[in-house]
């Protein structure tokens, strides 16, 4: 597979980007990917809030470790080291913002670009496409859900993909000449024990972030290319190979293993997480066979590439399209790319829990190969990429119209909103009427349809989206009942209301919402269940200390209908109360 076309092998009609759009639309992406970083509402891991929990309840009990909690059964959720970044990068809550929490993420993918763009230019990969890997890269929705919050997937791609990009650095051609990506390549020299020993340090820091689990994806990638480019098959030329796998292995299975050791009770990090949060994946109340022969098993599984991919899933379809038709060659650099895909898809099959999230860290390997193929993709490609972001540009412009009708958003939000909307519709626009630059306006229109998302939760994420009054931030500190539908979605509240404790009690709100009133005294949200409406216990018992809007989250069956797709404001939003309750 020639994965650095000759100019006879672009589509007729497409001209190569100019450089200063290229440059132009990165800086777009890395502003797309910091606009809208501290606010409450986002595209995110709807778990994030679980681990900021139990980040900021360790962080006011003083001490690394261990892990604490005020959720039951859900403390050592996750290794520490998730938490430490957000102890150090919060000032052990002194300085608690989600932007401070979430910065990290960004740092880490930003570093895994600039890793694959070092590693391709290091392969004599012309700057253009370098550039188109890193694009594409930060398009993908998996890497724009994941690779922003504070629930990341994006700092084990940086680390499980380290020794990754060592073997590129080191890899030779085959053959003299000017080195071709779809020529035989070989590794002569992948580096001494101490090296190995040095990437699994590396390695240990992404299982220390995520689970020990991931070793055998990251291990199994490293072993077939070793043998992928070895001169050789024969087996006496597998044991170095082995041998430094192995000790990669083993040192990064030192580094999360000893959590045991450094906490005080490490009864309790076996049992939470080990058994519960690692073992349990490999059960199935429906049966593995079962489970794995289905639609929700392996189907949407199969599809995960796409998923993950979104809007530029057209993109991938056609690069899967070119690869069946190209020739293979052992040692090829896509050949390499391609088997860091199929390993972990095929390793992820073993769980009974599969999702296109644990596939995130191969994200960087399907960007440069979507990268190398795009001249050839055909203009239909293109235009697909139009036709998904098309209606979700539209109907965000229909958003942000309504919530400027309902004084939810100011006119400079509103105005912030058409713009982003106009200019998505200006890159569609590119796409259909000018032929020459089809990749260009539908990366360009992928990247605006994420900004009009960000605009739109713009107004949600400010003064009218949160608890600002004199009284509001004059209440002493005391216990808040809040509502939760969702795994700890109240600590939002410790972002925009700090200082207090946190209390869920959804049913009480549900009750409130039939009209019935607390039986005792406190500091309660309420959630109206519409707009318009009043607690029971108002005004004779309840004072009300503020209001805000904020998305519903969760709907009644038949709420959301396609005929009132266009009516956001019908059941998108929900307004709460701050409410004293005497």
């Amino acid at each position: 597979m020639d994965l650095s076309p000759p100019p006879t092998a672009v589509k007729p009609g497409l001209r190569p980007t100019p450089t200063p759009w290229l440059w132009a639309l990165l800086v777009l992406a890395v502003w797309v990917y910091l606009w809208g970083l501290g606010g409450n509402h986002m595209m995110r891991n709807g778990d994030e809030m679980v681990y900021a929990h139990i980040a900021r309840v360790t962080a006011e009990a003083g001490q690394w470790l261990p892990l604490q909690s005020d959720l039951p059964g859900m403390r050592n959720t996750k290794p520490p080291v998730l938490f430490w970044q957000a102890l150090v990068a919060g000032d052990w809550g002194h300085s608690w913002t989600l932007w401070r929490l979430r910065l990290p993420s960004v740092i880490y993918t930003l570093a895994v670009c600039a890793l694959m763009a070092a590693t391709l230019r290091r392969l004599r990969v012309p700057v253009a496409t370098t550039v188109w890997s890193v694009l594409i890269y930060l398009a993908f929705i998996g890497t724009f859900r994941y690779g922003r919050p504070y629930l990341t997937s994006a700092a084990e791609t940086f680390w499980f993909s380290l020794p990754l990009w060592w073997l590129l650095w080191r890899i030779q051609p085959a053959q003299p000449g000017a080195p071709r990506l779809d020529q035989a390549w070989v590794l002569r020299q992948p580096g001494s024990l101490v090296v190995w020993a040095g990437l699994g340090l590396a390695v240990g820091l992404g299982l220390a972030y995520k689970s020990f689990a991931l070793i055998a994806p990251v291990a199994a990638t490293v072993a077939v290319w070793r043998l992928w480019w070895l001169p050789s098959l024969r087996a006496a030329a597998w044991w170095l190979p082995a041998w430094h796998t192995a000790v990669m292995a083993v040192v990064a299975l030192a580094v999360i293993a000893s959590w045991l050791w450094l906490d005080p009770d490490p009864q309790a990090v076996w049992q939470e997480f080990v058994l519960g949060e690692n073992a349990a994946k490999m059960a199935s109340a429906q049966g593995y066979w079962q489970s794995l022969f289905s639609f929700s098993g392996l189907g949407s599984y199969a599809l995960s590439p796409l998923l993950n991919a979104g809007f530029l899933a057209p993109w991938v379809l056609a690069a899967l399209w070119w690869g069946l038709r190209a020739p293979w060659r052992r040692g090829s650099v896509v050949g390499a790319l391609v088997l860091w895909m199929l390993v972990w898809w095929c390793v992820f099959l073993l769980p009974s829990q599969r999702s296109a999230r644990y596939l995130i860290p191969t994200l960087p390997a399907l960007a440069i190969c979507v990268a190398l193929v795009l001249p050839r993709i055909g203009r239909w490609a293109h235009v697909a990429i139009t036709l998904l972001v098309l209606p979700a540009v539209l109907w965000l412009g229909r958003v942000g119209w309504v919530l400027g009708d309902l004084g939810v958003a100011n006119a400079w939000q509103v105005g912030a909103v058409a713009l982003a909307v106009l200019a998505g519709l200006s890159a569609v626009a590119l796409v259909w009427w000018r032929r020459g630059h089809s990749p260009a306006g539908a990366l360009a229109a992928v990247l605006f349809a994420y900004a009009s998302l960000t605009a739109v939760f713009a107004p949600l994420n400010g003064p009218n989206g949160q608890y600002r009054s004199d009284a509001a931030r004059a209440l002493a500190p005391t216990t808040l009942v809040v509502p939760s539908d969702f795994n700890a979605t109240y600590e939002t509240y410790a972002f925009f209301l700090p200082g207090h404790r946190y209390r869920p009690d959804n049913a009480l709100s549900q009750a409130w919402g039939r009209g019935e009133a607390p039986a005792g005294a406190g500091v309660f949200v309420w959630i109206a269940p519409t707009p318009e409406a009043t607690p029971a216990c108002w005004p004779a018992r309840c004072e009300r200390l503020d209001q805000r809007w904020d998305l519903k989250g969760r709907h009644a069956p038949g709420e959301v209908r396609f005929d009132n797709l266009w009516q956001p404001q019908d059941w998108l939003l929900q307004r709460e109360w701050l409410l004293r309750v005497r």
